[in-house]
């Protein structure tokens, strides 16, 4: 039996590319991801562009992080996301599925709450 997941993280819509994802703001919300205490899944994302890779390594990010649509799917369809996912134990019950919706409700709401980090101006010599 596959056990229930739930994607959380930050969606784009009108790019062609995945280059302008903010890799930073998506970095700044894992603390508070991560102390919601949920089970978030801890392997590596496979990602297949190397700019998404790069940025990835350069946020130091978790395992866990990184989820999501990049490159491929913003060039088709104008969308890219990428965050974690929470794994959610195979034979949950309806009434305790709803329980972690609830909670995960709560998170989206706190994290909507917390505005992106700066982004550092690019300067050339």
């Amino acid at each position: 039996m596959t056990a229930p997941r739930v994607w959380v993280g930050l969606r784009q819509h009108g790019v062609d590319g995945s280059e302008g994802f903010n890799w930073d703001y998506l970095a700044a919300l894992w603390p508070l991801m991560r102390s919601s205490g949920n089970d978030w899944m801890a392997t590596r994302p496979g990602l297949p562009a190397e700019h998404d890779r790069a940025a990835w390594h350069h946020i130091g990010a978790p395992l866990g992080l990184g989820y999501g649509f990049g490159h491929r799917e913003a060039t088709k369809r104008g969308v890219c996301m990428f965050g974690g996912r929470i794994r959610l134990p195979a034979d949950i019950r309806l009434g305790n599925l709803v329980d972690e919706l609830q909670e995960v409700a709560e998170l989206l709401l706190t994290m909507a709450a917390q505005r992106p980090p700066r982004r550092q101006a690019k300067t050339t010599p």
